[in-house]
């Protein structure tokens, strides 16, 4: 291997092992949510999207989730993702 070869690889593997690093630490606040401890960037972002879909419906009423259908419908689900569950006490506590 030339020198030029290692110090690209040596540069691959410090590139991989900080975005590891990136990846495993999540910021995280105190939650405001009932039921949760703390609560992530991404259930951030999950509640900042639902309220800009709210803004964007326009004149078309929400048949799913709201308050009322999260309780009655959502036990039909599969399985409870935690997405879900996050956005479902959002809207409860709205």
């Amino acid at each position: 291997m030339s020198t030029s070869e290692i110090n690209s690889a040596d540069k691959f593997d410090r590139h991989n092992s900080k975005l590891t690093k990136f990846q495993v630490q999540k910021n995280t606040i105190t939650s405001f949510l009932d039921g949760f401890t703390q609560l992530t960037e991404d259930d951030m972002e999950i509640l900042a999207e639902y309220e800009e879909e709210q803004a964007r419906r326009g004149h078309f009423q929400l048949l799913f989730p709201t308050r009322e259908t999260v309780d009655s419908l959502g036990p039909y689900f599969e399985c409870q993702r935690h997405a879900n569950l996050v956005l479902w006490q959002y809207i409860r506590q709205k």
